[in-house]
């Protein structure tokens, strides 16, 4: 499986995108920040500190936003009016022709597959005048490349940014449990007043460790105070209790969880300079407020106390060059907040003395910039491919486009598509691709060899649909519908497919013997183009071969298992988890068996009143989603195979004849399943308006039928109004059924009772409320 599979054109593209705008809203937000601490602020470290903080947490907020709204839209420039999303699709036999249609106005599209190829002249194999611009399907090719590679990075990135906090973490822990605990004594002392004084709910415990060269606040939940050893002797008491009050300031304000948030942002957006600039601001204003706290904690302190907290930070930075150069650094950043200079800027701040803070600009930080302005300067091109990853054909107006392409941007030639249209005529304007034969709804054509296909809209499509089942790639539908709605529809769509493999076995008998004629139906999805989050089966079955064997080459390599059914008239049907390990078709690899048992019959007659047997009569059960059928012979008698021992209705229709059910368990040793039908009853209902007009294409819904109902039972009754509204039934059961009386783009009344008489039934369903 490719590593990168899950890292689409148009999802890399997105994702590159929302990180180039962080760039610019970030940079916003910390020179907000910035002017806040300058013009609002003045000289309160604190309401400093908040600013930056708020610009911290709105820039965590607006990264996320921004992908949101990055999401693939048609270009307004580029949309034909009253167009049209999804036709949903429908299980059909053939593993090819696979009609599209909507269950409700469209149920009637499962009939027909397709038709014999036109030849008069409605389309055309030679390339459009305006095939596009090389440069642009090069330079989108390109990205489709890179972008993926620029995400995978972006990712790469990310995840070792996540394992240095993790490292930092782990050493922290270390050396809490190499300390010792300090209970009692000055320093013990002087921590629990002053958590008394600043009310503390969580006093956090004290200890001594020889690694450390200042103090640090280790852990969040149960922070711990880390005293180093030298400070107990090189430090006055007096200038141990201060240091100590500025580490207990940050338990105080939670600086643990803003230090955490920090530390996750730099490394969400690790390359982001602005970020990193607001990061380094906010540490050197929490020492700042941690300061102030630490000078004015304590009532005992005098006008001194500035003077006296400079001098043990000085005096800390010189203990720190009586440790081995490998620390003293540490000591000197650690006592400073980031640099040298900044100890000059914390004193300055102590003694109230005005000091610049120039702006500066390290050489390391000269490429990051350079790299902002040059990607800031190609945003206006990354814009244009996250609309189209694949590049822009020359699709003039009236027209649209199809560019089918891999996940990496190639374009896949020759790839076989079915349009589904509203009106059908439609997809017979084959332009740029090949057009091959029509179907009911629509037609079958072929893109050219760059995977594109262009056809001619003499009007707006109500309904409009690109549907791909191509072997070695995962489905994908395009579908807009504007029949309730207006849905834009682009002049030009890419299709990014998805790698697939190829899964396969051989049906079976419970004797080892191949099976022939079994029909596997993989249960698969579409996948969709962007903002389309209905789910939508592929509706294809295919047939086990001579020797049992079958295949089905596009299951998308992001699926490591695929669950299927395997029905056959004269076996029980099954469902099963084919695992790819097992049963991916691979060379040099056999393939894997499935076993089919007979299961159970049902066997039985159907005669009349007089007890003459009734030639033709229809048998049906139902198994989960499995329908069984038979049909009676000259003699009336039915055996339907493969059943479930379960209960089961039995239903039986004939011509003329009522509708007649029995409800019965199936098990090895059941008696024959016998039926006397009767005369058909009639059953007559019209469906009006408000005004008393009969209401064309009404439906009437069954909803129960003798306690419950499995719905299979009506499958071969019409449920829908003629264009004067009524409905009619020649061959009703003679007991009592409800069906809802549903008005077409209207409201319904439920569970009508219906049972057979010669008057006529009359409903008016309310129309639809309209807020």
């Amino acid at each position: 499986m490719n590593a990168l599979v899950w890292l689409t054109p148009e999802l890399s593209t997105r994702v590159c995108v929302t990180l180039l705008h962080s760039l610019w809203q970030i940079a916003a937000l910390a020179v907000v920040a910035w002017l806040a601490g300058r013009l609002w602020c003045k000289r309160s470290a604190e309401r400093a500190y908040a600013a930056h903080a708020l610009a911290l947490l709105m820039s965590f907020v607006c990264v996320p936003i921004t992908f949101l709204l990055t999401e693939n839209r048609p270009d307004p420039s580029q949309v034909v009016v009253g167009s049209v999303a999804e036709i949903p699709a429908v299980v059909v036999d053939h593993p090819v022709e696979s009609p599209v249609a909507s269950p409700m106005a469209w149920s009637h599209a499962i009939e027909g597959v397709g038709t014999a190829p036109r030849t008069d002249g409605m389309h055309a194999d030679a390339p459009h005048a305006g095939a596009g611009d090389p440069r642009e399907l090069d330079l989108a090719a390109i990205w489709g490349q890179t972008a993926p590679w620029l995400a995978g990075f972006y990712a790469v990135g990310v995840g070792l940014m996540l394992i240095r906090i993790a490292v930092a973490v782990a050493t922290a822990e270390q050396l809490r449990g190499r300390s010792r605990p300090v209970s009692d004594g000055p320093l013990a002392d002087a921590l629990h007043r002053l958590g008394d004084t600043w009310s503390l709910r969580v006093v956090p415990t004290l200890a001594s460790v020889e690694q450390i060269v200042v103090p640090k606040v280790v852990g969040l939940v149960k922070p711990t105070i880390l005293v180093p050893t030298s400070a107990l002797t090189g430090l006055s008491t007096e200038q141990l209790e201060m240091i100590l009050a500025h580490e207990l300031a940050h338990v105080r304000r939670y600086d643990m969880w803003v230090n955490l948030v920090q530390r996750l942002a730099e490394a969400a957006l690790f390359f982001n300079p602005a970020l990193w600039v607001l990061s380094r601001r906010i540490s050197s204003l929490r020492e700042y407020c941690c300061d102030e706290l630490a000078c004015g904690g304590e009532q005992q302190r005098g006008e001194d106390a500035h003077l006296q907290y400079a001098q043990a930070l000085l005096r800390v930075v010189e203990l720190a060059q009586t440790i081995p150069s490998g620390q003293s650094g540490i000591a000197v950043l650690a006592a400073s907040g980031s640099s040298p200079s900044e100890l000059r800027r914390r004193v300055a701040r102590l003694f109230g003395e005005p000091l610049r803070e120039p702006l500066q600009l390290s050489r390391g930080a000269v490429l990051p910039l350079l790299f902002v302005a040059a990607v800031m300067v190609a945003q206006p091109v990354l814009n244009t491919l996250a609309e189209n990853p694949g590049g822009r054909l020359s699709v003039s107006e009236n027209e649209i486009g199809l560019h089918v392409v891999g996940l990496n941007g190639d374009p896949i030639p020759n790839v076989e598509v079915e349009i589904r249209a509203e009106p059908s005529s439609i997809a017979e304007q084959v332009l740029v691709g090949q057009w091959l034969r029509g179907s009911r709804y629509g037609a079958f054509t072929k893109t050219d060899e760059q995977g594109q296909l262009v056809i001619r809209l003499d009007k707006p499509p109500t309904r409009l649909g690109f549907s791909v089942k191509h072997p070695g790639y995962g489905p994908y539908w395009a579908g807009w519908d504007s029949t309730n709605h207006a849905e834009a529809l682009p002049k030009l769509f890419t299709m990014h497919l998805e790698e697939a493999w190829t899964v396969g076995g051989i049906v079976t008998d419970e004797q080892g013997m191949p099976v022939e004629g079994a029909r596997i139906r993989p249960s698969i999805n579409f996948k969709k183009r962007p903002g389309d989050r209905e789910q939508l089966g592929i509706g294809i079955r295919v047939e086990s071969q001579t020797d049992g064997s079958w295949r089905f080459a596009c299951v998308p390599a992001s699926l490591d298992a695929l669950t299927i059914e395997v029905q056959h008239p004269d076996y029980q049907s099954i469902w099963s988890t084919l695992s790819r390990d097992v049963f991916e078709v691979a060379p040099g690899r056999s393939l894997s068996k499935i076993e089919l048992s007979k299961g159970l019959s049902v066997t039985g007659t159907v005669t009349d009143e007089a007890g003459a047997p009734i030639e033709g009569a229809l048998i049906r059960t139902q198994f989960a989603n499995d329908v069984r059928k038979a049909t009676t012979d000259k003699g009336g008698a039915y055996i339907l195979t493969g059943c479930q021992s379960k209960m089961a209705r039995i239903v039986v229709s004939a011509d003329g004849k009522a509708l007649d059910m029995q409800e019965v368990r199936v098990d090895p040793d059941m008696q024959p399943v016998n039926f006397t039908l009767k005369p058909g009853g009639k059953v007559r209902v019209r469906v009006v308006d408000e005004n008393g007009k009969g209401i064309p294409k009404a439906r009437i819904f069954f909803q129960r039928w003798r306690d419950h109902i499995d719905y299979f039972e009506f499958d071969h009754v019409n449920q829908y109004a003629d264009e004067n509204g009524v409905w009619e039934w020649d061959e009703a059961p003679l007991d009592e059924f409800r069906a809802d009386i549903c008005r077409p783009d209207g409201m319904q009344l439920s569970s009508q009772p219906l049972i057979t008489r010669d008057e006529e039934y009359v409903f008016s369903p309310p129309a639809a409320l309209v807020v």
